[in-house]
């Protein structure tokens, strides 16, 4: 795959977007199955939990490390990605349109900051200048051109898409997921008047939203089709008429 580094000038919108089961098949802790497919039952169940809003990202991740048998090396992590990277049909398409097109991009995810250092490493991402994640496995920092934010629980989400809101003074904001675990991130932006889109939306996202009268504006992707894809299309209309 040719990447190619953005470097246009930005403009004044942002999107926010989920990463797992939202924009990718893969879940967070899917590297860590891979070298311990043992531990996928009880990976599973804490997955389900916090994106259920059972327990908290925090307390998940506490679970892990107790039943955890050792680390996940940049090798264990290049070994997974090449042999399971997977993107949706349309998400790729979509990341580099918001790049080319001066839209301030934001990755927004439980998922490890190691992940995706790898797969920019790898040439399966473009450098992402802008990624909200888990250091919860992390390695030394090769790309230059990739501006990481630390996220500890969900609610960091929305603590992460607030800081560039302010930095680059955000006229109006995209928030896109696909479960519960993205919540707090909707329910901030429903405050805040952003456009709040499902994309491949679970049953605990809307069960969320509806519980506390948030009205998601649209819905992307189906999940239970055989080949989900993104409809990127669409997604590109909402952000025009939108903006």
């Amino acid at each position: 795959m040719n990447i190619i580094t953005y470097n246009k000038q930005k403009n004044n919108i942002l999107v926010s977007t989920d990463w797992n089961e939202c924009l990718s098949p893969s879940r967070p802790f899917d590297p860590l199955i891979f070298k311990y497919p043992e531990l996928r039952g009880e990976l599973k169940e804490i997955f389900l939990k916090y994106t259920g809003n059972q327990i908290s990202y925090k307390k998940a991740l506490d679970e892990i490390k107790n039943i955890m048998p050792g680390p996940i090396s940049e090798q264990d992590m290049d070994e997974y990605l090449t042999k399971n990277f997977s993107i949706y049909p349309g998400a790729l398409e979509f990341i580099h349109w918001c790049m080319d097109n001066g839209i301030v991009f934001m990755i927004n995810t439980t998922g490890w900051i190691g992940y995706f250092q790898r797969a920019i490493e790898l040439d399966l991402l473009p450098e992402i200048e802008f990624i909200s994640a888990s250091p919860f496995v992390k390695y030394p920092n090769k790309n230059q051109n990739c501006n990481f934010f630390y996220l500890y629980d969900t609610p960091d989400k929305a603590i992460n898409t607030e800081k560039l809101v302010r930095k680059f003074n955000i006229k109006h904001t995209f928030l896109i997921g696909d479960s519960g675990g993205d919540g707090p991130h909707f329910e901030w932006g429903y405050k805040n008047h952003c456009t709040l889109i499902g994309c491949m939306a679970k049953p605990s996202l809307k069960a969320y939203c509806k519980g506390r009268d948030i009205d998601i504006d649209y819905f992307i992707g189906n999940p239970e089709e055989e080949f989900p894809k993104i409809e990127v299309d669409k997604l590109i209309n909402i952000i025009k008429v939108n903006s």
